[in-house]
């Protein structure tokens, strides 16, 4: 654990009071619910994973929650249940593979089963073009 896992805010994190009530039913629950791991089924949509956060030692709490070994874990998770995902982890060295979307609009696009962006309206299309 690193020093951004535990700490005065810890239980705070949680919304609880004290650590008794983290290790028992309500924080259990709390916890439960916010295992990103745990909540992850074979029935969940495809995913795309993408964090520009360095690998290495974490800096601080926005690098713990964002770091690219978090997305690796949710990715993981992901292929052990079927679930289709993707991941983009410079800080990692992972880059998506030759056949998957390079970037999340292409994933977008492909799941989504759409085939290129929209076209920008018109002021036409907008009502906003000049009467005749």
């Amino acid at each position: 654990m690193t020093r951004f896992q535990q700490g005065d805010d810890f239980v705070a994190f949680y919304g609880l009071k004290t650590d008794a009530e983290l290790r028992g039913p309500v924080g259990q629950k709390i916890r439960a619910d916010c295992d990103m791991r745990g909540l992850i089924s074979k029935d969940d949509p495809p995913v795309f994973l993408n964090t520009d956060q360095p690998g290495g030692e974490v800096a601080n709490r926005g690098h713990l929650l964002h770091h690219p070994k978090h997305a690796l874990a949710i990715r993981d998770r992901c292929r052990e249940v079927g679930v289709p995902a993707v991941a983009n982890l410079p800080g990692l060295g992972i880059a998506p593979g030759k056949d998957d979307p390079a970037n999340m609009a292409e994933f977008f696009f492909k799941h989504l089963k759409v085939s290129s962006a929209p076209k920008k309206p018109t002021a036409r299309l907008l009502g906003t073009a000049k009467r005749k």
